[in-house]
């Protein structure tokens, strides 16, 4: 509902924005309280719950509709994400603490989000790169 009315683009990038910087915090919350860590983790599934449907909303914009299927299922096959992401953060957790994972990981999140404002656009009509020719 959020991606009808305000477009998939402001939607899914302040949803990655608050899920980065609650990513960081994390390691501060663990200081400070188990419940407060729930609390985080709680919000970060919230933010990142949306992040679905605005690309769908995108595609739907963005994508042939004869494409749709094939266009969803190289959006959504994201586990290459996840499998790149474990091994690094156990390199990270090795050499400079399980805490670093969080900062660093909030850190990548926080650089793709400002990419995404830069580069992302709600339609093909509203992209400053793309021309009616």
């Amino acid at each position: 509902l959020w991606a009808e009315i305000l477009g998939g683009k402001p939607v899914a990038g302040w949803s990655c924005l608050g899920a980065a910087v609650l990513t960081a915090l994390t390691p501060l919350a663990a200081a400070w309280d188990k419940w407060a860590v729930f609390a985080i983790r709680f919000l970060i599934g919230f933010f990142s719950g949306v992040i679905y449907p605005c690309c769908h909303n995108l595609v739907s914009k963005w994508s042939p509709p004869d494409e749709k299927g094939k266009f969803v299922a190289s959006l959504m096959g994201g586990t290459f994400g996840t499998m790149i992401t474990w091994p690094i953060c156990g390199v990270i957790i090795e050499s400079m603490g399980w805490d670093w994972a969080f900062y660093m990981v909030g850190l990548f999140v926080l650089i793709m989000t400002l990419i995404w404002f830069y580069v992302v656009a709600d339609s093909p009509a509203q992209h400053l790169t793309i021309s009616v020719q």
